[in-house]
């Protein structure tokens, strides 16, 4: 049989697959290249696809927000608290009232710097000076006017070392995650943590010192939270309005606790050291006043002050606080 002749369309197509079979080297390399530029994009698809993983389960910048306020505040009122349970002890226990005064003093004094400079600033009002106020206020009130066991004598000593800026700021700044700037942003937390956190360890240091005996429970505590809460606002100071992240924000705490119990220990034994004995009683040895240490940290304050107010024009209740912050830390 004779085989019909083919139609133009095979004709057509077998031109066709023999111009592709000509072709098909490049068409393989074509190829083949696709599928190294997949073979490459895997590794970039699983690190895209971890750090989406990643960023689902980490907590997002509200959350840390919230925790990073949560934690300062638990710092700072555990740190108020022990500080007034010192404050009581040195007053009830071993009658000590000068020591015990400055130490409320150096309590109290910087949460008035803060106000007065935020007011100054128009960064608060009048009104909220109940904030300040209220529990020493409250405290000495207590008491002075009222009969009080022991027990209840201590309760409204420490409740006069106590702020409650922290739980204000905690409740202003808890929806957003961050502190609102009418609440006075971090100098609140800088404040307490670089004059009223190092004074007030000084202090207890000092004491410790003078009782020539082991620090208790309570004296320990206040110690060990004044480091904390000193080298988070020193780490916070020196660090003011830059964003960092939690790492760096690690790092950069421990990197501040040597500087500052290194510190807070020199002025502690020189304190010590430079303790007037008097005619060697037991009282004279246990003496609580001190003033050669007071001339060292005023000379410190009025430098800085000399330096920031040659630096820059402020307001003097601003270069004041600023300067007392800097005996502990330098920006």
């Amino acid at each position: 049989k004779l085989e019909p002749a083919p139609s133009p369309r095979d004709l057509l197509q077998e031109s066709s697959l023999e111009a592709m079979a000509e072709t098909s080297p490049l068409v393989q390399d074509v190829e083949l290249q696709d599928v190294e530029r997949g073979q490459e994009s895997c590794p970039d698809q699983l690190q895209s696809t971890c750090a989406d993983w990643i960023e689902a389960i980490m907590p997002g910048p509200i959350v840390r927000g919230r925790a990073d306020m949560l934690f300062s505040t638990c710092v700072l009122m555990f740190d108020g608290v022990s500080d007034g349970l010192v404050f009581a002890d040195l007053v009830l226990c071993k009658h000590w009232p000068v020591l015990g005064g400055a130490l409320a003093a150096v309590v109290l004094i910087p949460q008035i710097l803060t106000f007065s400079m935020l007011y100054a600033s128009g960064m608060t009002r009048l009104q909220n000076a109940w904030q300040v106020l209220e529990f020493p206020v409250l405290g000495f009130a207590t008491y002075s006017c009222l009969d009080l066991s022991p027990t209840l004598q201590q309760i409204a000593l420490a409740i006069t070392c106590v702020s409650p800026v922290p739980l204000v700021n905690l409740a202003w700044g808890w929806k957003d995650g961050k502190l609102p700037s009418e609440s006075g942003g971090v100098w609140w937390e800088v404040a307490e943590g670089l004059i009223e956190g190092p004074c007030s360890a000084i202090l207890t240091l000092y004491a410790c010192c003078l009782t020539r005996s082991p620090p208790s429970l309570k004296f320990l505590a206040s110690i060990i939270l004044s480091f904390i809460s000193t080298s988070r606002a020193a780490d916070k100071f020196s660090n003011f309005g830059m964003k960092r992240e939690l790492s760096e924000h690690v790092i950069g705490f421990l990197m501040q606790v040597p500087d500052v119990v290194l510190r807070i220990i020199f002025l502690a034994t020189l304190a010590f050291l430079t303790r007037p004995l008097g005619d060697g009683s037991d009282d004279d040895l246990k003496s609580s006043k001190n003033y050669f240490v007071c001339i060292v940290l005023v000379a410190d304050l009025v430098f800085n002050a000399a330096f920031l107010s040659a630096v820059s024009p402020m307001p003097k209740v601003f270069w004041l606080l600023l300067s007392t912050v800097m005996i502990i830390s330098h920006p």
